[in-house]
């Protein structure tokens, strides 16, 4: 039976640490989701946000300034930001992160991947990007040939790893903030409010893990980074 082993490193970047600000406006073209804000307006997710907000401040749309939009999948139909005694379908919802600005406020939604279900996550504040830390890293696996031909490299493929998924927990360990899906390449990042958090990985039906769960904590403007390996156990 093959055995699943993820080691998983927490690190506290200081000195040259990405702030929000950098890492939102350095978010767009190269492997971001969008090649910049014009090209994310074309989003209905995102479209759908602005919409919202500009109704809700009695504004027009275009007043409204995009700042970050990321992929997510949310744990629950919810968004994982539900009310309370509000039932919510323990599914996986995939989805988006939008980051949006009017005047000096900044404000983030959680939407599925129409925008026909939208939550805000944050409030208003003064000096917004300091509010949020990152958590960025990537994953590798291996091995996954039991022999490696020359010519003929064993690489993960993008749904290995999409196979693999991690969890950020609030520090009671129930209570899922966000899921972690590395993209094609292994690699993740993502926006958290300052706090401790647990993250662990998804149970697989086969193999098990080893060394999770581990806490981490996220700080305002500090980027947490996470190098994760998983062991298939093929030799």
């Amino acid at each position: 039976m093959p055995i699943f082993v993820a080691i998983l490193i927490a690190a506290l970047t200081f000195g040259g640490a990405v702030s929000i600000k950098d890492h939102a406006y350095a978010s767009w073209g190269g492997d971001a989701l969008f090649k910049n804000e014009q090209d994310a307006q074309s989003n209905t997710a995102v479209r759908a946000a602005r919409r919202d907000l500009a109704n809700k401040l009695s504004v027009q749309e275009d007043q409204i300034k995009i700042i970050m939009v990321e992929a997510h999948d949310w744990p629950n139909a919810c968004l994982a930001l539900e009310n309370t005694g509000e039932y919510c379908a323990q599914v996986i919802i995939p989805g988006y992160s939008v980051v949006l600005r009017y005047g000096g406020a900044q404000y983030r939604y959680r939407s599925n991947i129409d925008g026909s279900v939208l939550r805000i996550e944050s409030a208003p504040s003064a000096t917004p990007t300091k509010s949020f830390g990152i958590l960025k890293g990537s994953m590798s696996i291996g091995p996954v040939c039991p022999v490696e031909r020359i010519g003929e490299p064993c690489t993960p493929t993008p749904e290995m790893y999409a196979a693999h998924k991690a969890i950020v927990y609030r520090p009671d360990h129930k209570s899922v903030i966000a899921i972690i899906t590395p993209d094609a390449n292994g690699k993740f990042s993502l926006h958290l409010n300052p706090g401790e958090y647990w993250v662990d990985m998804q149970r697989q039906t086969i193999g098990s893990s080893v060394g999770l769960p581990t806490k981490i904590e996220i700080e305002p403007r500090q980027t947490v980074i996470l190098a994760i390996h998983i062991d298939t156990g093929i030799r």
